[in-house]
C-alpha cells in the first residue's frame, strides 16, 4: 500500500482500492515491495491495511493468497497455510 502511495498510484490510503478488490473477489496478496526504498516492512503494510478498514479475516486472506502464489514447495505451502488457518480459527 505504501508503494502505491509513494509511486502515485493512489492519492491517499483512504482511496486505495484494496477493499474494492477484496469485495470483488480479486486474489490480492500483501507485499512490502522494496522495503529500503519504501521505508516500510510487511508488518507495517498489514497495519496500514487494517487502519484502512480491512478486517482480520481479510488480512488473513491476504496471507493465504501470498502463500498460495509463493515460489516454494507444496509441502512448505501446506505448512504455512496451516499456520494461517490456525489464526483464522482463533477469532
Amino acid at each position: 500500500m505504501t508503494s502505491n502511495l509513494l509511486l502515485g498510484a493512489v492519492e491517499s490510503i483512504d482511496v486505495h482500492p484494496l477493499g474494492d478488490f477484496l469485495a470483488a473477489g480479486v486474489s490480492v496478496a500483501m507485499g512490502s515491495d522494496n522495503p529500503v526504498r519504501m521505508s516500510t516492512e510487511i508488518d507495517r503494510e498489514y497495519e496500514i491495511a487494517e487502519s484502512a478498514g480491512c478486517e482480520r479475516r481479510e488480512l488473513l486472506s491476504l496471507s493465504r493468497n501470498g502463500i498460495t502464489a509463493a515460489f516454494t514447495t507444496p509441502a512448505r505451502k501446506s505448512q504455512l497455510l496451516a499456520l494461517v488457518d490456525g489464526g483464522m480459527s482463533r477469532r
